[in-house]
């Protein structure tokens, strides 16, 4: 008895379509996976310059003075409720020169200035910059 008309796939079409599937997984899945590093990168990069300028308008709003301390890998800083506060999501090292233990952020918006590189915790690293002037605080390249 012939089976005719009954819809289906054979072993090898399922086969070529598995093997296909994988190969395109295998391609794509090592790109997602640097996707992922840079998405964290920009994170972390993002939060550190968010904590800094808070910090600014901080001490300009209440005509005080805020500090940064920067640890070998945290940041350590004083919240609006005067919670102290240890940022180290994504740190793995911070790279600073001896003078630039901390940064304190004045008054009149101004800085003791300094600078610092972050190493992530993949490895990349990026460097932020505190204008001792304006006390904006910036990634270098920006």
């Amino acid at each position: 008895m012939l089976l005719t008309g009954k819809g289906g796939f054979t072993l090898i079409e399922v086969l070529v379509v598995v093997i296909l599937i994988g190969v395109i997984l295998g391609v794509a899945l090592p790109s997602f996976g640097k996707l992922l590093e840079s998405v964290e990168l920009r994170s972390t990069s993002r939060k550190v310059i968010e904590i800094l300028n808070q910090l600014r308008v901080k001490a300009i709003s209440e005509y005080s003075t805020e500090s940064l301390k920067l640890a070998d890998d945290k940041l350590i800083y004083q919240d609006r409720s005067g919670e102290l506060i240890e940022f180290s999501k994504g740190i793995k090292l911070i790279k600073k020169a001896e003078e630039d233990k901390q940064i304190s952020f004045f008054a009149d918006g101004s800085s003791s200035g300094g600078e610092f590189n972050v190493v992530t915790a993949n490895s990349q690293e990026f460097k932020v910059k505190v204008n001792p002037i304006t006390g904006l605080a910036s990634l270098e390249g920006d």
